[in-house]
Parts: C-alpha cells; sequence; structure tokens
C-alpha cells in the first residue's frame, strides 16, 4: 500500500518507443485510467504513444477441469478419487498449474489481452487490476497463460479519486512487493479446487441417488452449511419449557415505575425473570399484592461507551443488514458501486477497522469535505475544530492494524445522483467515519431493588448524561440503545426520610404465562458474525489463534 504524498496530480509519461500496457480488471476501471493518463480510445482498447490500456472481465483464466487434462475424468467414479494432478500435488511450483480459457464468452477478451502482452512494441506492463487477492490472481493467471517475459509493476490504489490514480502511478511498486498475497490467492484457488473436485464427486457418488444429483462440497459453503444445519437440529430438538413472569407496578412520591419479580438464587438477570412453578409464581404474587408496600434502593454506576471502529466489509454487511435488511451481496455491490463509480468510499474489500498512522491529514481532509455537503457535515467540523483526530490515536490510526488495505472510509468525493440504497449505505460509512473520532458516550445506569417483604423485583433504568459519538446518529442511537437493555428506563427520583429507605406502594402485579423460546434461526448479519468468529469452535488453539487473526 502506497501512503506517500503524490509527486504531481499528473501520472507520469512513459519513454519515447517503448510502451506500457496497463491491465485493469473491468473496463469502466480502464476507462478511469485512461482519462487520468489522458489516453484517447482506439477501438476495442485505449492508446497512444506511451501506453496502451485495457482490461479483464473478472476471472478470464481458470484451472482446468480434470477431465480437461484426463479423459478418464469424465466418469465420476470411486477408485479414481482423490484427484490430484500433478501441478496441484505440490511437486511443481504454482505457476505450473494447468489453466484455461474461461468459457463464459470471454474468450475473445483474452485472446485480445494476449495480443497485446505479446506485442513488439509492448516492453512493461502494470498490474492494475483490484487491489486485493482476486485482483492479483486474475492478472498473474492472464500474464502466465499468456508466456509473456515483460516485467511487471503493480499499480496499487485505495479509492478511485484522480488523485488515487495519479498517485499510484507516480508510486508504481514492484511485482514482488505482493507476492505472498499472489501465494495466497493460488494457495486458495487450489484448495477450492482439491476440495470441491475431489469431495464433490464423492458425496454425488455415494448420497446422489440413481439419478445423481451432484451434491457440492466446497472449503467454505461446506462448513457454513454445518452452522445452519446444526442450528436447524438445535431447533428441531428443542421442548419449550412453560414459565410464568411476574410484573408489578409501584409508586413512589416522584411517580410510577416497573418491576420484574426476581427468583431467589438465580444470578443470571433473564433466568432470574423466570418462574417454571406457577405456583410459587401465584405465591410471590399474592403475598406482595396483601403486603401492598416495600422498601427500594437504587444501586447507580457511571458508564462509558466508545464509537464503534470503523467499518471493514464485513462489519458493513452486518450493519446494512441489520439496519436496512440489505442481503451481504447487496451491500458489497453497493459498496464497490460507491467506490469505483462514484468514487465517494475507499477499496470495500477490506478486513482492516483501522487507519495507518500517517493518514491523519488524509482523514481531516475527508472530514473538512463532508462540511456542508452532508447531514454529519456540522459533526465533522466539530471534531475539526476541537482537535479530535489528533487525539483519536491507536482507536482510528494502527499501523500494525492494516494488511494490504485499510477501512472503508469516504474519499472526500462528494456523490451524486445516489439511489436510495446507495445513499443508505453511504450515510452508514460516513456516520461510522465522522463518530470514531469523538468522545465516549456518557450514561448512568441505576439498576433498582423494589423489596417487598422476601420478595425482590428488579428494575433498571438509564439516563444519557453527555451524548459524545451518539450524537453523531441523532436519537435512533439512543433509541437502540434502550431497546438493547430490555425493561430500561427513565426512573423517578428517590425520596426518603431520615436515612431511612425509601418506601413504595404496590399498584399492581400482572402474572404473564410464558414459554422458553429455541435458538434462532441464522440471518445475513449473525451468519456473518459465525463465520467471522469461526476459529471458536476450533479444538486447536493454534489453528484458532491462527482464524481470530484472519
Amino acid at each position: 500500500m502506497s501512503k506517500k504524498t503524490p509527486k504531481s496530480k499528473t501520472a507520469p509519461a512513459n519513454a519515447v518507443g517503448n510502451k506500457t500496457l496497463v491491465i485493469a480488471e473491468k473496463p469502466s476501471v480502464a476507462s478511469d485510467l485512461a482519462k487520468v493518463l489522458k489516453v484517447p480510445k482506439a477501438g476495442e482498447i485505449f492508446e497512444n504513444d506511451s501506453w496502451v490500456i485495457s482490461s479483464a472481465v473478472g476471472h478470464l483464466v481458470r484451472l482446468k477441469d480434470p477431465q480437461d487434462f484426463d479423459e478418464r475424468y469424465k466418469r465420476w467414479t470411486l477408485k479414481d478419487l482423490p484427484i490430484l494432478p500433478e501441478a496441484l500435488d505440490g511437486s511443481q511450483p504454482p505457476e505450473a498449474i494447468k489453466v484455461s480459457i474461461h468459457e463464459r464468452n470471454n474468450g475473445d477478451r483474452y485472446k485480445l489481452l494476449k495480443k497485446l502482452l505479446l506485442r513488439t512494441d509492448v516492453t512493461s506492463v502494470i498490474n492494475a487490476c483490484d487491489a486485493g487477492r482476486e485482483g492479483e490472481l486474475i492478472f498473474h493467471n492472464i500474464y502466465v497463460l499468456s508466456k509473456c517475459e515483460h516485467p511487471v509493476r503493480r499499480l496499487w490504489m485505495t479509492s478511485m479519486t484522480n488523485a488515487a490514480i495519479a498517485e499510484g502511478f507516480n508510486n508504481l511498486l514492484p511485482e514482488e512487493t505482493k507476492a505472498g498475497l499472489l501465494s495466497s490467492a493460488i494457495a486458495r484457488s487450489q484448495a477450492d479446487w482439491l476440495i470441491g473436485m475431489s469431495l464433490s464427486r464423492l458425496s454425488t457418488i455415494l448420497i446422489g441417488g440413481a439419478k445423481r444429483d451432484v451434491f457440492s462440497v466446497g472449503r467454505v459453503q461446506t462448513p457454513t452449511l454445518m452452522l445452519l444445519v446444526k442450528r436447524e437440529l438445535e431447533i428441531r430438538a428443542f421442548v419449550p419449557k412453560t414459565f410464568w413472569k411476574i410484573d408489578a407496578e409501584f409508586s413512589v412520591t416522584n411517580g410510577t415505575y416497573r418491576g420484574i419479580a426476581q427468583v431467589p438464587g438465580v444470578t443470571d438477570r433473564k433466568e432470574a425473570e423466570k418462574f417454571f412453578d406457577e405456583a410459587q409464581a401465584k405465591k410471590v404474587a399474592e403475598e406482595s399484592l396483601k403486603l401492598g408496600t416495600g422498601t427500594v434502593s437504587d444501586e447507580k454506576k457511571p458508564k462509558k461507551e466508545s464509537a464503534p471502529r470503523l467499518f471493514d466489509l464485513t462489519t458493513l454487511q452486518r450493519e446494512g443488514n441489520r439496519r436496512f435488511g440489505f442481503s451481504a451481496k447487496t451491500t458489497l455491490g453497493v459498496a464497490q458501486a460507491l467506490y469505483e463509480r462514484h468514487k465517494a468510499l475507499t477499496y470495500p474489500r477490506t478486513d482492516s477497522q483501522y487507519l495507518p498512522e500517517d493518514y491523519v491529514g488524509n482523514a481531516k481532509a475527508a472530514l473538512q469535505s463532508l462540511e456542508g455537503t452532508h447531514s454529519a457535515g456540522v459533526f465533522a467540523k466539530e471534531a475539526l475544530q476541537k482537535g479530535w483526530v489528533d487525539k483519536a490515536g491507536k482507536r482510528a490510526f494502527d499501523n500494525s492494524k492494516v494488511s494490504d488495505h485499510f477501512a472503508i472510509i469516504p474519499t472526500g468525493v462528494i456523490p451524486q445522483g445516489l439511489t436510495d440504497v446507495e445513499q443508505k449505505v453511504y450515510d452508514l460509512v460516513v456516520r461510522r467515519f465522522v463518530s470514531v473520532f469523538f468522545p465516549m458516550a456518557e450514561f448512568e445506569e441505576t439498576v433498582r431493588t423494589t423489596t417487598v417483604g422476601q420478595h425482590n423485583f428488579r428494575t433498571t433504568g438509564k439516563v444519557l448524561i453527555v451524548a459524545g459519538w451518539r450524537a453523531v446518529w441523532g436519537q435512533e442511537a439512543e433509541a437502540e440503545e434502550d431497546r438493547d437493555k430490555e425493561g430500561a428506563a427513565t426512573l423517578p427520583a428517590l425520596v426518603s426520610a431520615d436515612g431511612d429507605p425509601a418506601k413504595s406502594k404496590v399498584l399492581g402485579i400482572d402474572i404473564k404465562q410464558d414459554a422458553t423460546k429455541p435458538p434462532a434461526r441464522y440471518n445475513e448479519s449473525s451468519l456473518l458474525g459465525a463465520m467471522e468468529n469461526a476459529g471458536k469452535l476450533v479444538d486447536d488453539e493454534a489453528l484458532a489463534e491462527a482464524m481470530k487473526e484472519r
């Protein structure tokens, strides 16, 4: 990742007589690069005396299917499993993998790129595919299959603004800089192939029946399916238990409030509200009504709450699903459009929730761009005026938590003509970005215990003292916090005389019958969370720790 200040707003030109071929991942990106480099359209490509610019259309090249390199694999038989071609068994380097042109109408595009790679006037190549693992693999497979031997440099960009493109061309990286990322991509594709090809055939042969219905097995899809099946089995095996909940209304000098009777000896807050013995529940209610009065005490605790970290892709997808019901695919597509087409967000396929430590100036510039252009602009201005960006420290800026890409943030380009869905995702990123620089929100939480005879009733209350970062989100954030804490309410103050405990009067009691609930089925947000924390399901401590770091 290049974080240097660009030497100029104009990308460099090549030496006269030599042409550099630039290969982007998509035609739209190739067009954006050509605009910055001022390279005109020339038929299917962009070209001038220095530059030739073209693009792939995603994965043009793939690993061959088994039957592509050995006809015997056309028949699915147990005796041929597992399938371990020479190039995949580790006896040859990754470059020896047998690859072929993808068959989905992309053959002509590959042929064009091969022709360009082998042109005699092209003396160097720039990999301008997306700055991530898949971008490395897309370019690598095209380059290797074409048998091109020209030197390669890497264009690495964090956003698609004109300035970022120019900076990227002024700071091209040596190809080997991203060798680790490429190795990761190759390992991932080979693992997918080895597991998918052999185990899908095995499962189909064993359980596919006479019609040989295909049962697909995948490195990611099958463990994820296991999570879903395990949860479904838990739901089906669940036996509900009836319980009774006692809800009482009390009055004190300054007003009324409600409390929930607690089962003696049970420490878990939610379980303490469940009386599984109906006779016991009725006894508590009857005795409390008969006594009619009780004593009240409050335990107050201050609470501070930091702003959530900046978005990576998974947390953005989860938030999009939680707030708006967007699928993970929808949120990714929208974030990609805000990155590529609108130039409004930084690269979305990131697993980091932090910014580089030398990005403070860029963060300030992005905040400044929001003033007067976005409803959160007034908060962006406040963060700048009060110097909160410089005080954010490791909460926002941490090199150790940034790998190939940093968190998703606004670029400073103000988008126009957004769809409703695009606007919602953009607003999420903007407010998360602004709020991370704000101070903590401060609450006073109260746990009120009302004792009527031998029976305790519990009430929780909460007052927001200092809005802090929650101000950026408005009243919605406060309402959500209230929903998160069941029963939380603003409580009337207690009045006591001569140091005696405050008194309360029992106004009424309701006994409500209910039943325990099975675990909820996964939605997209909770499933993404389970996948993100899959390391907790692994017994091997070293593997669990390695997965945690991912």
